[in-house]
């Protein structure tokens, strides 16, 4: 494979990051490069995505992730390096509690051995060499993560979280070695056991709650089959189970009953349920026939489906789902990126205070607590809590949208829909279900019922949405389909034919009327539908679709969120005003045009409202992308869907105010985020530097900054799972 990258986007999985400091590194080193037009790191996931403005080498982009201090490797498809993602973390998951309970064994035996040496200092010397040379353990395996890490920074010239840990540690490690060849206790060994135990603990902690909130991510993972039965003899039915990578369009796959739909398809023979709960929130299976489609990951049930595949496997419907929420973790909000800006340059003034802190106490001719102060210092600013207040609550928040059936484009859409104050709803499709029913039938001779047969008839042969449902509904009557001759449709108007050598014209008024049909007063003026034989009226066929179950209840609770609801239609008034007045709206303009839809959006961005507007046709696509937030249905053209930068993906109106309250809920936990990692460095650095001895007889011992540190970052991410609620 080439090493040259096409111009566009390129995701990198990097390996080594641990705070906000560590993402700006990164970021600098790739936007320094000219070829690179932007650069966006995230820390949770830990990943990068570049855009490219021209072709670039591969190992280009390598070198200057190594240059920042890391590793780096290139993902082929988002899905898969949510893959090797979940299985990282996973192994981190191990190795930090694997470091943790080393760090604690040996801690507990550093402090045993000093429980067991004797006063008279009679063998003092062998013991004091044994407890060094446990911590020296200790502090080579536990703290080898970030020595490693502090030397890669360090030899260019820069530092991150892992310089502040090496740092204090190394030098507690020094201290104890020192004071006991000297004869002395040597305290710091145990201070330094403790500081390792304690931030391997807060890893831990940190990468079992990332775990847990990736956990619908990894469940849409575990939805996409790797393995087809393709028939290669359909009359011997015989099958290969290959890679569904293999699998191309126009193969036909045989779905056993209890398997998953390996791939987008349409059924060519069988019958059977399908649980496709996962994309339309239905928990109720669906049954399916041969010329319907079914979507990857869907479980089959009790029958043998035979089934032509239509897309290949990095084209589903599923797949298209996982990397529109694996993009959305892989993006930042404006928040993040502020935050990010205030910690690379953290770590540098920590320094700076921890510096002139121990030189401060060292001059005053108190040695033992320059050192602990420069120790505790050092250890307690560590900028872990500021670098995850806000990518621990995205990938949470993230998670439990994609449960609720809610896609966002991206962490600042999310952030923006919060924000929110009016939202504009299209009828057909959105407020109603958009499958058009038979409301009413007016026949001018209705004990003759032949005005929908023949209406029927005449439009068996159209695909037009109108003809199909005047169809379906000849059929649910159980009315005789007649052999209507020499077909023809008149675009945008209706179709004209034979019958019993009469004419039959089925369409709009204006196009009978300019035909010479006359119309009597009983016909409905808002009728789609008029039927005429042989020049004279037989009846009026009014169509429409029905409100969607939820419609009422969600234009309810979005109301109850302040959020001003108005319903834009470019249908007839009368039936604009009827459906509105089912979902509680006030506020409608009915036979609007895109560009009226438009207008109204930028009216109200003139008032000052941040407008999202809902939709799911062709003609929504010019308002979806002017809104603040567009917001498109997931059954929806896909034209409306790529405008949008929300996508309800079950079609259902009701998880709009969900997605709204889950998007002001996590910028208040972000926000509360933030405001304890402010407070935690404002609170502890001066206490762990000493400053606050005139009112505080103790300064913070080390392993209390210790402890206090990984504290700040397991309750970040406790306060951010309290989002999958």
């Amino acid at each position: 494979m080439s090493d040259i990258l096409a111009p566009g986007v390129v995701r990198l999985d990097i390996e080594g990051m641990h705070c906000a400091g560590c993402v700006r590194r990164v970021e600098y080193e790739l936007e320094s490069l000219e070829e690179v037009d932007h650069a966006d790191c995230s820390l949770t996931p830990p990943r990068v995505t570049v855009q490219l403005k021209a072709p670039f080498p591969l190992t280009a982009l390598l070198e200057a992730i190594e240059r920042a201090g890391f590793s780096g490797s290139l993902a082929d498809r988002p899905s898969e390096a949510s893959v090797q993602q979940t299985e990282r973390t996973q192994r981190e998951t191990q190795q930090w509690r694997l470091r943790f309970v080393v760090g604690l064994s040996t801690l507990a035996t550093v402090l045993v051995i000093g429980r067991l040496m004797p006063q008279d200092g009679a063998t003092t010397g062998w013991l004091n060499y044994l407890r060094i040379g446990v911590a020296t353990i200790g502090q080579l395996y536990v703290g080898a993560p970030f020595l490693q890490g502090a030397w890669r920074l360090l030899r260019r010239f820069s530092m991150n979280m892992d310089t502040l840990v090496a740092a204090s540690t190394t030098t507690a490690w020094l201290a104890g070695c020192l004071h006991a060849l000297g004869g002395g206790g040597g305290m710091m060994l145990s201070d330094g056991l403790m500081i390792l135990s304690f931030v391997s603990l807060g890893r831990w902690l940190e990468s079992l709650a990332r775990q847990r909130a990736t956990s619908s991510l990894r469940g849409l993972l575990s939805l996409t089959p790797r393995t087809a039965l393709v028939l290669r003899d359909s009359n011997k039915g015989e099958t290969d189970e290959i890679d569904v990578e293999q699998v191309r369009p126009g193969d036909r796959v045989l779905v056993q009953p209890g398997a998953k739909v390996p791939l987008d398809a349409i059924i060519e023979s069988g019958r059977s349920d399908l649980d496709e709960s996962f994309l339309t929130g239905e928990s109720v299976p669906v049954p399916r026939g041969p010329g319907e489609n079914v979507l990857a990951g869907a479980m089959n049930g009790q029958g043998v489906l035979t089934a032509k595949v239509l897309r290949p496997a990095g084209e589903t419907r599923l797949q298209a789902i996982i990397e529109q929420v694996q993009r959305t973790l892989e993006s930042k909000p404006p928040l993040q990126r502020m935050a990010d800006v205030a910690a690379s340059w953290f770590t540098p003034v920590v320094f700076a205070i921890a510096s002139l802190t121990a030189a401060a106490w060292w001059i005053s001719g108190d040695a033992e607590m320059a050192v602990r102060s420069l120790v505790s210092v050092l250890i307690v600013a560590c900028p872990c809590a500021l670098g995850l207040a806000t990518p621990i609550a995205v990938v949470v928040s993230t998670a439990r949208a994609a449960e609720s059936g809610i896609l966002f484009k991206d962490a600042a859409a999310m952030e923006r829909l919060g924000q929110v104050d009016a939202v504009l709803l299209d009828k057909t499709g959105t407020l109603t279900d958009g499958k058009l029913h038979l409301q009413s039938l007016q026949e001018a001779d209705a004990s003759a019922s032949n005005a929908l047969a023949l209406a029927a008839s005449t439009l068996r042969a159209s695909s037009h949405p109108i003809a199909k449902a005047v169809v379906r509904a000849a059929e649910q009557e159980g009315l005789a389909i007649h052999e209507v001759t020499q077909l023809h449709e008149q675009p945008g108007s209706g179709v004209s034919g034979q019958w019993q050598g009469q004419q039959v014209l089925v369409g709009s008024r204006v196009w009978l009327a300019s035909l010479g049909v006359a119309f009597p007063s009983v016909a409905p003026s808002d009728a789609q539908v008029e039927v005429s034989l042989d020049g004279r009226w037989q009846g009026s066929l009014t169509l429409g679709d029905s409100p969607r179950a939820d419609s009422q209840a969600a234009v309810a609770a979005l109301q109850s969120e302040q959020v001003e609801v108005m319903l834009l239609s470019g249908d007839l008034p009368r039936r604009v005003e009827r459906a509105a007045a089912t979902a509680g709206i006030a506020h409608v303009l009915a036979g609007a045009t895109p560009e009226q839809k438009l207008a109204e959006v930028v009216r109200r961005h003139e008032a000052g409202q941040v407008v999202a507007m809902v939709g799911d046709g062709i003609n929504d696509s010019p308002a979806l992308a002017a809104a603040d937030i567009g917001i498109a249905m997931g059954q929806g053209a896909d034209v409306s869907i790529a405008a949008a930068e929300v996508v309800l993906t079950h079609g259902s109106l009701a998880a709009l105010p969900l997605a709204i309250r889950q998007s002001r809920r996590t910028r208040r936990i972000i926000y509360e985020n933030l405001a304890w990692a402010v407070a935690y460095n404002l609170i502890l650095i001066p206490w762990a530097a000493g400053w606050l001895a005139p009112w505080i007889s103790r300064s913070l011992p080390p392993a209390a900054a210790a402890a206090a540190m990984a504290l700040s970052s397991v309750s970040v991410v406790l306060n951010s799972l309290r989002l999958r609620r």
